[in-house]
């Protein structure tokens, strides 16, 4: 898998730019945005979900309806899932 600095050398940019193409765009010059999305294809890149959690501290996941967010043995209140127990891990 190709990583961001890879990316970034194949197109004479900086790793900080090519966060940007994918984070922030519109702060982006349009020719290097296109030439980094271009180059991105062509690779196969698709930027990191467990790197951009670790450094934004942030996990963009979604807990399922009638879950508790507290820690330890949680029981859905949704009707499909009655009489599951999840546990934390």
């Amino acid at each position: 898998m190709a990583t961001t600095r890879e990316l970034a050398r194949l197109c004479g940019v900086s790793p900080a730019t090519v966060s940007r193409v994918f984070n922030n765009p519109e702060v982006v010059n349009a020719k290097t945005r296109e030439q980094v999305l271009r180059t991105a294809r062509q690779i196969g890149y698709l930027p990191n979900e467990s790197a951009r959690t670790l450094a934004t501290k942030k996990s963009f996941l979604v807990s399922p309806a009638g879950t508790r967010a507290e820690k330890g043995p949680r029981t859905p209140t949704c009707a499909p899932c009655a009489g599951t127990t999840w546990t934390a891990s």
